[in-house]
């Protein structure tokens, strides 16, 4: 699964393409059409060891299990790391790693259904089933993946409800109003952990702010949980998201190309001169001149 940006920035010589130094960059990525600009750049050619170490520097917060350097997993984990960036404008995961000192983000097996939990697998842990994400990289939803991050990190946010302070005494007010925002479960914690899921993933599939009823919701999240930050359109208003069957094709394409540059650099032929036969396969004598004129029909 790649970011349509990234997809696009191959050159037709299968080379990334890249120009100065990095800059603070705001592309729709991993199914959030307005993101915060970023300079965290995903490392494309890194070790998933190496981005473990340089995610987990830069989020603050410790990376365990053994999800992360799983290669098969590299996906997901591009999509964790591009989904923290996306959210850097906002005092979002500030506010979560002060209300929990010890969270840790552990990439593990869940039992059951769940992509996802929060404190169920293991305790001050969010944990998450990379291998039940391969779903939604096959469909290639990368807002389903996005969605199931800031849900789980959503019931981190809340974990000081039972103080009850100002923001979930406003939420808990609009669920007994609005009841429920999706049909993914009930309850006030489940509903404000997807009005917060959906509100950064507006390409997830069947995103519940498209139909332009959860107005209140949205304005919820807007202003109590991400300081006026928008990760996309108003509400009744369907963002612009690539379609997955064009991320599919595109992603082939781009897969080919690589393959084609990863060739030509084990071949160490410059590529100008790839359409040359190689010189054991030229003839060793040049073949005789036929003189047209004495193949002619005499008068």
């Amino acid at each position: 699964m790649v970011s349509l940006g990234a997809l696009m920035a191959i050159a037709p010589g299968g080379q990334v393409a890249r120009a100065g130094p990095p800059v603070l960059l705001a592309m729709p990525v991993n199914g959030i059409p307005q993101p915060c600009p970023t300079s965290a750049e995903w490392p494309e050619t890194a070790s998933l060891r190496t981005i473990r170490a340089q995610l987990q520097q830069r989020i603050g917060v410790p990376l365990q299990g053994a999800g992360w350097t799983d290669p098969r997993h590299r996906e997901m984990v591009k999509v964790v790391w591009e989904t923290t960036g996306a959210l850097s404008c906002t005092d979002y995961l500030a506010k979560i790693k002060r209300q929990n000192p010890t969270l840790v983000l552990n990439a593990a097996p869940i039992s059951g259904w769940a992509w996802g939990d929060f404190g169920l697998t293991r305790a001050n842990a969010l944990t998450l089933d990379f291998a039940k994400w391969q779903q939604a990289v096959d469909e290639h939803d990368e807002g389903r993946m996005v969605r199931v991050l800031v849900h789980e990190l959503g019931h981190a946010w809340t974990s000081d409800r039972g103080s009850n302070p100002a923001p979930w005494r406003t939420f808990t007010a609009l669920y007994a109003k609005h009841g429920n925002f999706s049909n993914y479960g009930d309850g006030a914690s489940e509903n404000f952990s997807e009005a917060i899921g959906y509100y950064v993933a507006r390409c997830a599939s069947g995103n519940p702010y498209d139909s332009g009823t959860f107005n209140e919701y949205y304005e919820f999240a807007r202003n109590n949980v991400f300081g006026g930050v928008d990760f996309g359109p108003k509400p009744g208003v369907k963002p612009a998201c690539p379609d997955p069957q064009l991320v599919a094709d595109l992603a082939k394409a781009r897969e080919r190309r690589l393959e084609l540059a990863r060739a030509r650099a084990q071949q160490r032929v410059p590529q100008q001169r790839l359409a040359e036969p190689p010189k054991r396969f030229r003839p060793i004598f040049d073949p005789p001149t036929i003189d047209d004129g004495a193949l002619a029909p005499k008068p």
